[in-house]
Formats: C-alpha cells, structure tokens, sequence
C-alpha cells in the first residue's frame, strides 16, 4: 500500500529485495532518500550503533511489521533529528488506520481510525468489547476490509464474525483521544499458569539493555505451568555479559508471571523473513532440529 500511494504521488521509489543493513545505509545516501519504511528492530540498532551512521538527508521513518516500544521510537528521533511513526496494516485491510504527522501523535500509536472504517476492541477469552486502555483484540469492519479468503472458507469463518467483524489476531487498546496502540499477537502471548505473557513487552526490555543487540521471547513447554518464557538473545560485538545477568535485568522490571522462568540463551543471529521480521516459527524449527540432532548424535 505505501509502494502504491507513492507511485500514485509521483514519488521515486528504491526497492530492496531483502533488508540488509549496510546495503540500506548505502541506498540512502546515493539515492538521497528522504522517506523509508523499516522493521522495528533495525530502530533498536540504529540506536546502539558506534559510531552513529548518517543518515542525511532521511527526514522521515516508518516503522512497521511488529511491535516498537514508545522508548526506542523516542530515542531514534532524538538522535538521528528525524520524524518517526509507527503504522499498522495487514493485506486484510487497506488504509484502515492512520496518522495526521502534521500534529502531534502519542509515542508508540499507530494513529487513529480512517473514514469509514469501524473498530474496537474485544476481550480476547469472551469476545466483549473494551474501553478506553483495556487491552485486547482489535477488530475492524468497513468497505476497505477483506471479505474472505480465496477459496478457503474455514479460514474466513475463523477471521470474520457472523457481524462483519474481521478478527485481527493483532492485541492492543485505544487512549481517550482515539489513538490506537499495538502491544503484541495473540498467537505470541506465552501462557504462564494462566497469565498471559506479552512476548513484545519482554523483549523491549531485553534491548534496552545495552549489551543486547536484539532478542526473540518464546514460551517453552512445561508440565506444570504449561509454558515458561525463555529468551534467545543476540548480544553485541564482545560485550562481557552472562545469560544469569540479562534474565535478572529482566526480572528486576517485571511482575513475578513475567519473569523470564526459561531461561536466557545466547544465540548468533535470529532468523528473519524477507520482510525483516523476526520469524519465531523458524526460530523454534531451527532450535528443535538443533535439539534433535544432539540427542541422536
């Protein structure tokens, strides 16, 4: 949808066919690209590089694909003196929410809601709708929603209400002004003795401390708490550290349910899709193949 409103205003376009840093860096300058569109943890990045890259003559950045915690937006903006927002889409739907970035908008909102689009937000066990902060399932209705998937009707049954309310998958609440905030999915929530564990969350604090280049939470199976969270980190370039000294840095910060019970793992690098994305379906594969291949060796 960007690439399409860009063509539409006549803007040039440089594409990459995957995300990769120093190719990006590059592209910026040579291009003099003024406007991007980049994955959240490439913004956790910018900000513990050393030393700084520029980036001019950048003036705006879109962060997109996952969660980016309100700090990590602050702090790019602040140290690169470029504009930063955050936005929300999914192929389901177009346009449905959005940002006036002539005026002021919350950190870590993704704007509010676009004519003609309705939303709200429900409770994720019994389907009710919420108020203002109550966190929960976003659901979305208008003319600019998907009205099924091709050719697969058991998975639009899943995704849309007998209402008309396409079910987003995606967790998060509104302010009192009508500003939407996205804080994780549903399918990332690790359930720890009936809790709910908001991975994003956990994993916004693991790259806020400095030796942490990037980090993906997971929940692990165990018989009695059903799953616990676990942490595979990616740290930084000869950072002196220990897994015990991350998890506590973590657990210090948080309610006892949250608590990193699994364990911190270091780890090279987290698989990504082309998109950028951290993907924890591969990550978990990955691990599982590692796993097995030990124990028949």
């Amino acid at each position: 949808m960007v690439h399409l409103l860009c063509l539409n205003s006549g803007a040039k376009i440089v594409a990459l066919l995957r995300f990769n840093e120093q190719l990006f860096l590059k592209v910026l300058r040579e291009y003099n690209v003024v406007n991007t569109i980049m994955p959240p943890y490439f913004g956790v990045r910018l900000c513990k590089m050393n030393p700084r890259p520029d980036l001019s003559p950048l003036k705006f950045i879109m962060f997109g694909g996952s969660v980016m915690d309100p700090a990590t937006q602050a702090e790019v903006q602040s140290k690169y003196n470029v504009t930063v927002a955050q936005v929300y889409g999914m192929t389901e739907m177009l346009m449905t929410m959005g940002c006036d970035y002539t005026k002021p908008t919350p950190l870590g909102s993704v704007g509010q809601p676009r004519r003609n689009v309705e939303v709200k937000v429900v409770d994720t066990q019994t389907g009710q709708a919420l108020g203002p902060r109550q966190e929960g399932e976003l659901c979305f209705r208008g003319p600019m929603v998907t009205r099924g998937y091709y050719d697969d009707p058991a998975a639009t049954a899943a995704a849309i209400d007998a209402d008309g309310w396409f079910h987003t998958g995606d967790v998060g609440y509104y302010d009192d002004d009508g500003f939407f905030f996205i804080t994780d999915r549903i399918k990332d929530f690790i359930k720890y003795k009936g809790h709910h564990v908001p991975s994003a969350q956990l994993e916004a604090l693991l790259c806020r401390h400095p030796a942490v280049l990037e980090a993906a939470v997971v929940g692990v199976p165990d018989p009695l708490a059903a799953e616990l969270p676990r942490a595979y980190v990616v740290l930084k370039p000869g950072e002196p550290v220990s897994e015990d000294q991350v998890a506590h840095f973590v657990d210090s910060q948080v309610s006892d349910h949250k608590k990193l019970r699994g364990g911190v793992v270091f780890i090279d690098r987290l698989p990504r899709t082309a998109a950028g994305k951290i993907s924890k379906k591969l990550l978990i594969e990955e691990l599982n193949k590692r796993e097995t291949t030990v124990t028949t060796n």
